[in-house]
């Protein structure tokens, strides 16, 4: 080949295949982006409405369907209504804030939660919700060992952030993007742990992989929408709207004696353990702490890396939301069982951190956290961790005081 042919080729290859080849996916690069941009916005707005079904007890997850989600939106937007939001201590108890506070004197209480809801899912529960947020009471019991795990785990996330919430908060324009960029980032860091991801969360993951610059998996993923769209008519993401009708209850005075009543349910509680020191009930001594040799089988608390851990990060946004939308919000700090679990004592920079984030904002909050023997209040836990019905009624007393006594 000769050298006037191979300078034509390079021109070609230069001003021509170059440029087109260029334009081409610049054009294809835009057409995804405009398909996407506007595709998942369409579709019906879809209402849920209804009656308040629950101003008592709990829901351990928001599977339930449309009235579950309805009665969580109603306990939000109900300002004489509390929301409290935990974890494997709420139960069907009795004494259980949500149980006692209505039954005993009349305050609306909801309970949300079971083991692994943690403040990510909490999160962006309230996210859905954040039009009624303000001035809402809202509760977060907190446990110590959320923070020594990797975060919200993708099972709780799908039976409390709801397809309904994500696409709520899709189109909910008033949410600030950092907190819809928060979800993306959750959703594609687990995207290959989820038994599906629907048309929101896509859009949001999409969000977050374009706020981050990551165009290849955006245009992967716009790609793969296009083909599937091939076979179906759209991929709408509903515009939700909740339209409950509240229920009110009748407000009744606390006449027990206080001191009294903690006092009884501490001694009935320490009187009824009859086969270890530990202050752990004897069903939950007998087949979770002794071996099969009879000994105790005790737990210990590991170093916690604060510098690098999901659940602290959770939780500062999870604050961060709380105060921006100027919710009534309080926290409770659960303990653990020091006389079961040894080095108890490693948790106190976990819990001076939350305390300090806490008053940074002046919200109030109730240090139940002992990291010595000698500090533990026996009684309070039923077990290891979870709360008895003498730790509930300091909690109830709590919330009484904070929100209704003086009203």
């Amino acid at each position: 080949m000769s050298a006037k042919s191979n300078r034509m080729i390079k021109k070609l290859f230069l001003f021509h295949l170059i440029p087109f080849t260029l334009a081409g996916l610049l054009i294809c690069g835009a057409l995804i982006w405009i398909s996407a941009c506007t595709e998942t916005y369409r579709g019906s707005t879809y209402i849920i409405s209804g009656e308040q079904v629950r101003t008592k007890g709990v829901y351990d997850n928001l599977i339930y369907g449309d009235q579950a989600e309805l009665d969580f939106i109603a306990s939000l937007k109900n300002k004489n209504q509390l929301t409290i939001f935990g974890s494997s201590e709420f139960t069907d108890a009795p004494l259980c804030s949500y149980n006692f506070l209505p039954d005993s004197l009349g305050i609306q209480s909801l309970g949300i939660g079971h083991a692994h809801h943690q403040c990510f899912s909490i999160l962006c529960e309230l996210l859905a919700a954040s039009e009624y947020v303000a001035k809402s009471k809202i509760c977060i019991v907190l446990s110590p060992s959320w923070f020594h795990t990797y975060g919200t785990n993708t099972e709780a996330f799908a039976e409390f952030v709801r397809p309904h919430f994500i696409e709520k908060i899709v189109h909910e324009k008033s949410i600030d993007n950092k907190y819809k960029i928060a979800i993306g980032k959750y959703i594609h860091e687990h995207r290959n742990e989820f038994t599906g991801i629907s048309n929101g969360m896509a859009f949001l993951k999409d969000e977050y992989c374009l706020a981050e610059g990551n165009w290849l998996d955006f245009i992967n993923a716009s790609l793969h929408k296009k083909l599937v769209s091939m076979h179906q008519n759209s991929f709408p993401i509903q515009n939700i709207i909740y339209q409950p009708k509240l229920k009110n209850m009748e407000r009744k005075e606390w006449v027990a004696d206080k001191n009294k009543t903690m006092q009884g349910l501490q001694q009935t509680f320490l009187s009824s353990i009859t086969t270890n020191k530990l202050y752990v009930n004897d069903e939950y001594y007998n087949l979770y702490v002794k071996d099969a040799d009879g000994n105790e089988d005790l737990g210990k608390i590991k170093e916690i890396d604060l510098d690098n851990n999901q659940e602290l990060e959770d939780f500062k946004l999870l604050v961060d939301f709380l105060v921006h939308y100027k919710a009534n919000c309080s926290f409770v700090i659960q303990p653990i069982n020091p006389y079961y679990y040894q080095y108890a004592d490693r948790n106190i920079p976990l819990i001076d951190t939350l305390t300090k984030i806490l008053d940074k904002h002046n919200l109030p909050y109730l240090n139940m956290y002992a990291p010595t023997k000698e500090a533990y209040d026996p009684g309070v836990l039923k077990d290891v961790m979870h709360l008895g019905d003498y730790g509930w009624m300091k909690i109830n007393y709590f919330l009484d005081s904070l929100y209704y006594e003086h009203q």
